[in-house]
């Protein structure tokens, strides 16, 4: 959900020649878009220029298609430009290709959550962590169906070293199970630089002291909808505390970077910035519960230009093959290293009928019918989709990096996969054939030192 909005409540909840993965489908055109799916909003356009293109080889480009620059992006040579009305922007994108100095020009994509709205009203009913079977969630669970959460908690229960952004529709920072674990950007954050109007870690952005608001555009991050403060509280809400709910995660830090607004839509454009915000703010895993179409080279540009850190992305909630070129979703079905992409499960450990699969572009499941966490102010609540499959993987790569710091993205993603629980529903529609299991993570990461 990004080129023009990412958009959010489909009950799913989103180094430029990075290695490409086999976990991934190969990448459609950029132009192939079903005719019922919207490619665009607005008038904007995504424009990257030629490596080398001066300012003054850029500006005639700009002049000759008739688009005006809007913003410069935090990726080599990609602006923002505005085509005026949307019904011209594709003649703009056209006139931009034609000129030599333009690499490709897309309309800004449409994102959205991943999440199905709140169905129910903590740690015994939060079956994708400890399943005892029984009646739960609206069905009769199996037992073991879950991610075994608990037996790795013997060992670690996260660090807060290890940062992982949520890039989502904001979170509820006063929430008590997640205020204990918000990250804070030391930069902005030492004696009378809090809320100072300064820039004072020079990243262009003043007072960024706990993440930002790429929508507003100001230092405050916050929740109106619930999507991004739900899928923080399965990522890291903190456990052990005699309260609620417990995380995957119970201390990781939790960085909270808002592309998605009050309806749950965003764009590819704030998505973009985003993710170069949280990558040079260190964070090792970036949270992605949203997703839209059509394929945005600009987006796939820009998660590659990150290869340190890891983007774990739901994979939608259609009930699609993403291996499918004209079905498919992104981010998730980027064939990128640092990419891994999720699946949503049941407590009957079956795929979840709402579901996005794919046998080549669907890394693994994880449990995402029914989840209860964190929403804003101090309540919880049930939902369901892949965007609550995903902070499920996104914690347990945390919980590998507490204990592991030194591993490369490329060995966190294989311990996850490898260390996946096979099943027969998942058997062809992931391409590990299994769902998340914990429990086994940190065999899997010691095995790649």
């Amino acid at each position: 959900m990004i080129a023009a909005g990412w958009a959010a409540a489909l009950g799913l909840t989103m180094a430029i020649a990075a290695a490409l993965s086999p976990a991934h489908a190969r990448e459609p055109s950029a132009h192939s878009v079903s005719p019922e799916r919207p490619a665009a909003v607005g008038d904007e356009i995504l424009v990257r220029f030629r490596p080398g293109a001066s300012r003054r080889e850029r500006g005639p480009a700009r002049r000759r298609a008739g688009a005006p620059i809007r913003a410069k992006l935090p990726l080599d040579g990609l602006q923002l430009v505005d085509a005026g009305r949307p019904s011209a922007v594709a003649r703009t994108i056209a006139d931009l290709e034609d000129d030599p100095e333009v690499l490709y020009a897309e309309a800004d994509r449409r994102r959205t959550s991943t999440a199905a709205m709140p169905d129910d009203d903590l740690f015994g009913r939060q079956w994708g962590l400890e399943n005892r079977g029984g009646w739960l969630a609206g069905e009769r669970g199996i037992a073991d169906a879950d991610i075994d959460a608990r037996a790795t908690w013997r060992t670690t229960t996260g660090s807060a070293r290890v940062k992982v952004a949520v890039i989502d529709s904001g979170i509820s920072a006063s929430h008590p199970e997640l205020a204990p674990n918000l990250w804070t950007n030391a930069g902005e954050a030492g004696p009378g630089r809090r809320s100072n109007g300064r820039d004072d870690d020079g990243n262009g952005l003043r007072d960024d002291v706990h993440g930002w608001d790429f929508v507003a555009d100001d230092p405050r991050p916050a929740d109106d909808h619930g999507h991004g403060t739900h899928v923080a509280g399965t990522l890291a809400a903190r456990g052990g505390n005699g309260r609620g709910v417990a995380g995957v995660a119970w201390r990781a830090a939790i960085m909270p970077l808002r592309v998605l607004d009050d309806d749950a839509h965003g764009k590819v454009s704030d998505g973009i910035r985003a993710y170069r915000y949280a990558a040079a703010k260190g964070a090792r895993v970036v949270n992605l519960s949203l997703g839209g179409d059509p394929f945005s080279r600009a987006e796939r540009d820009a998660i590659a230009a990150a290869p340190r850190t890891l983007f774990v992305i739901a994979a939608g909630n259609d009930g699609s093959d993403n291996d499918d070129p004209r079905k498919a979703r992104y981010p998730c079905s980027y064939p990128l290293a640092n990419v891994v992409c999720v699946a949503a499960s049941t407590s009957r450990d079956r795929l979840a009928s709402f579901s996005n699969q794919g046998r080549s572009s669907v890394d693994l499941a994880a449990p995402g019918a029914r989840i209860m966490s964190t929403l804003p102010g101090r309540d919880y609540g049930s939902w369901s989709g892949t965007s609550m499959a995903t902070p499920h993987v996104a914690g347990a790569a945390a919980l590998i990096l507490a204990t592991h710091p030194q591993l490369s993205v490329a060995q966190v993603k294989a311990a996850l996969l490898g260390g996946s629980e096979r099943r027969p529903a998942f058997a062809g529609r992931t391409v590990t054939g299994g769902r998340l299991n914990v429990g086994r993570l940190l065999d899997a990461a010691a095995r790649q030192r």
